[in-house]
């Protein structure tokens, strides 16, 4: 894509400079062969970009293709009957295109959000206050010094009236607009020349300056050079998109700004009067006018900061009394305060606060001859999906239930907190052997929350207090430990050991030797065959991270994937996936021209969480040259969960034109409403539905259930794990098509894979190779 924009302002600039040089014969079929290139550009990029809404563009199209037709219309005309007359149906042609054009910039602004008339106000006035500065040198020629008939002065004053109305949805897009890109730059300069050279032509016209093929016209071939390059732009599906409008701006510069077209009026009203020249009263009616109109728009824009100031006096004076209340009740505020600091809001439970201060109150009784106090961190399993797939009041319930049952199962012997998000804390009097058990299964006892059945899993740690020169921030750090070494081992209930602290450390060592395997290169994908099932011709690629040592040893993707996900390394990771594969799909297609080979990574939650990853992806593609629909995008069911933001990008990706694939399909949430909703073109079999095939009738039904679905929704299916010919045979028949796994080949580097690339484009006269199948 960045090659056809480069090639298109590369033409239409060329065009554009050589116009004035060219034989006068010759100008025309220039100017009109520039207007098809630059509506080629915008309709190529509404295919390529596909926004959400395209009427904006397919106006803009529409509006430029009428113009065209006018200059068409114009030519034909002249050389027919040697003129054109004025007013003509050619006339209609140009004055059509300005109607198309305001209803292009309604539906963009439509894109803001709801009206904003304090926008619409200060628009309004800059517009009046550029129609008095208009007046004479271009206005009052058509109304007042004009012989032609009534006809004729309207269509004639039709230009610069039409030029003012698009100058005040110029002026409201430059006042309301919430953000900026490159798209939003090119379209409102376009509009801006274009208004400035509309004017430029009006006033030579008016004084029978205007010469045809001189720079008034390049101006007008660069304002569709800015028309076509902002179509082109990947930003240009942002300008369509609906956005939530930032409040009204009233600044006192944007305030001051206006006090310049304000006074335009009367300085126009006081030339009439002192000029030299005898001027028609229709000016002075004019300049009148203008006033009148500008003073309602000032009053309307003052009684609009008189409701302002009102409201926020309103909300000072009721913030004064709220104050005064609470410093005439001193007593009851400290008490409110200190129930915040001792209690967590949400639960009841003490707060992390109040349990420190017990700890420390412990453990200076335990030096003092008491009993050594334990300390228990419990934290909820995998309490993220619980708040994703339910909304936060679900998790909210579910932690307020949890503490209920703690405080309840415990009783008042036993100080119990909520430490903040899933994370709680036990202060234990005795030992805690003869409650975790129970605790434990009290905890496990299902939730009921509308209709729903939720079933809570937590992990817990305990540590006691063994040597008296222990701190509070020991007793607290190994139950820490405790808990995370519970949790890696699937739950329950885990005691602090000492050597459990060293297996952490090696954690936080493989964490900071990933982040810098991922700076210096040693992480860097590999490349498994895709291929055809029925014929085990190459489809394609799936790109799986691999992190090899001295470049030759490989770290094992169980030992740090996980610990990438939890520390949010998964994000570099998965962009430095991204960037390699698809400039190495670009280099085999270089290669090997004619190849149709596609490519899929994988994208972690995490990943699709952070703002503006689609908008990587799509640069990335652009500057590699390498088709949107050669690229997929595997997610996980876990990412589906009702995450709206992460919805609205995949959206925006597979409109873009990349594909999206649901990977590891079946045992996840694999819930049939998250298909209907979210963007999703194929489903990936997981391979602990491929192993068991052919082990009995059981082994068989998800997977020819998936394929029905799959068929029902229209979605690609691809199996994963194909390590047997019998499990390949048996895919076949259930309907699946696609498949990848080590009877096909495993994950390779690029090298190793050049004659399989090769193989994939078919010999002239003959069908493509297919891959060795392993045996």
């Amino acid at each position: 894509m960045r090659a056809v924009t480069a090639a298109y302002c590369a033409v239409v600039a060329a065009a554009s400079l050589a116009y004035p040089v060219v034989p006068e014969r010759f100008q025309s079929w220039l100017y009109s062969g520039v207007s098809v290139v630059v509506i080629l550009a915008i309709l190529h990029g509404i295919r390529a970009h596909r926004p959400a809404n395209r009427l904006p563009w397919s106006l803009l199209a529409a509006g430029l293709t009428i113009s065209l037709a006018g200059d068409i219309a114009f030519d034909i005309y002249a050389d027919v009957a040697g003129s054109v007359p004025f007013p003509s149906f050619v006339d209609g042609l140009y004055l059509a295109f300005y109607p198309v054009l305001f209803l292009m910039l309604g539906s963009m602004l439509a894109a803001l959000g709801r009206p904003d008339r304090t926008a619409w106000v200060d628009a309004s006035i800059w517009t009046i206050g550029a129609a008095t500065l208009l007046w004479e040198p271009l206005i009052e020629p058509v109304v007042v010094r004009s012989d032609g008939s009534p006809f004729a002065v309207t269509v004639a004053l039709l230009y610069p009236l039409l030029d003012l109305g698009l100058l005040l949805m110029v002026l409201r897009m430059l006042v309301g607009r919430a953000s900026v890109n490159p798209s939003y730059l090119l379209l409102v300069g376009a509009l801006v020349t274009l208004v400035g050279v509309d004017t430029a032509y009006g006033m030579q016209e008016a004084i029978g300056s205007y010469v045809p093929g001189g720079p008034l016209d390049v101006g007008w071939l660069l304002v569709d050079l800015m028309f076509g390059a902002a179509a082109l732009h990947p930003s240009m599906t942002r300008l369509t998109e609906r956005m939530q409008r930032p409040p009204g701006s009233s600044t006192h510069r944007r305030l001051q700004a206006l006090l310049i077209p304000a006074f335009a009026p009367a300085a126009l009203l006081l030339h009439q009067h002192l000029g030299n020249e005898e001027h028609a009263p229709v000016g002075e009616v004019f300049a009148v006018g203008a006033m009148s109109l500008l003073l309602v728009l000032v009053v309307a824009r003052g009684v609009g900061l008189l409701r302002i100031a009102e409201q926020r006096s309103v909300q000072l004076r009721d913030h004064s009394r709220a104050l005064e209340a609470a410093l005439g009740d001193r007593e009851r505020v400290a008490a409110q305060l200190r129930e915040r600091v001792d209690q967590d809001p949400l639960t009841g439970l003490a707060s992390r606060t109040r349990f420190v201060d017990r700890v420390d109150t412990a453990m200076r009784a335990w030096r003092d001859g008491g009993a050594a106090p334990s300390v228990a961190f419990l934290d909820l399993d995998d309490f993220k999906s619980i708040n994703d797939s339910l909304g936060h009041e679900a998790g909210d319930f579910l932690l307020r239930e949890l503490g209920s049952r703690m405080r309840d199962h415990l009783g008042g012997r036993h100080l119990v907190a909520r430490l903040g998000g899933d994370e709680f804390a036990i202060l234990v009097v005795g030992s805690f052997e003869s409650v975790a058990e129970g605790l434990l299964a009290a905890l496990h006892e299902p939730v009921s929350f509308s209709g729903r059945s939720l079933r809570p899993q937590v992990s817990l740690g305990v540590t006691t207090a063994e040597s008296r020169r222990s701190s509070t921030s020991d007793l607290l750090r190994e139950a820490d430990v405790a808990m995370y070494a519970a949790k890696r081992a699937g739950g329950g209930w885990r005691r602090y050991q000492p050597g459990m602290s060293a297996v952490l450390m090696e954690r936080l060592d493989v964490r900071n030797q990933l982040a810098a395997a991922v700076q210096d290169g040693s992480v860097q994908p590999w490349y498994q065959p895709v291929v055809d099932l029925s014929t085990g011709t190459l489809r394609g690629f799936e790109a799986l991270a691999r992190w090899t040592t001295d470049g030759a040893s490989m770290v094992p993707s169980l030992n740090w994937l996980a610990l990438a996900e939890e520390s949010g390394l998964i994000v570099d990771v998965d962009r430095l996936v991204l960037r390699a594969a698809v400039g190495q799909l670009a280099a085999w297609r270089r290669e090997v021209p004619g190849n149709t080979l596609h490519m899929a990574v994988n994208f972690s939650g995490r990943t699709l969480q952070q703002p503006g990853i689609e908008d990587e992806v799509l640069a990335v593609l652009v500057g590699a040259a390498v088709s949107a629909a050669l690229l997929t995008v595997e997610v996980t069911e876990g990412v589906l969960i009702d995450d709206e933001e992460v919805g609205l990008r995949l959206r925006r990706l597979r409109a873009a034109g990349v594909v999206i694939g649901l990977d590891d399909f079946g045992t996840g949430w694999s819930s049939l409403n998250y298909l209907r909703r979210f963007p999703v073109d194929h489903l990936k079999l997981d391979r602990s539905f491929t192993e068991d095939l052919g082990r009995g009738p059981a082994a068989d039904t998800i997977p020819a259930a998936i394929v029905q679905i799959a068929r029902g929704l229209s979605l690609g299916l691809v199996a994963e794990g194909v390590e047997t010919l019998d499990q390949r045979d048996r895919l076949v028949e259930l309907g699946f098509r696609t498949g990848q796994g080590y009877l096909f080949g495993r994950a390779q580097r690029p090298a190793d894979l050049a004659a399989q690339v090769r193989a994939s484009v078919a010999p002239t006269g003959g069908p493509p190779r297919v891959l060795r199948v392993a045996r």
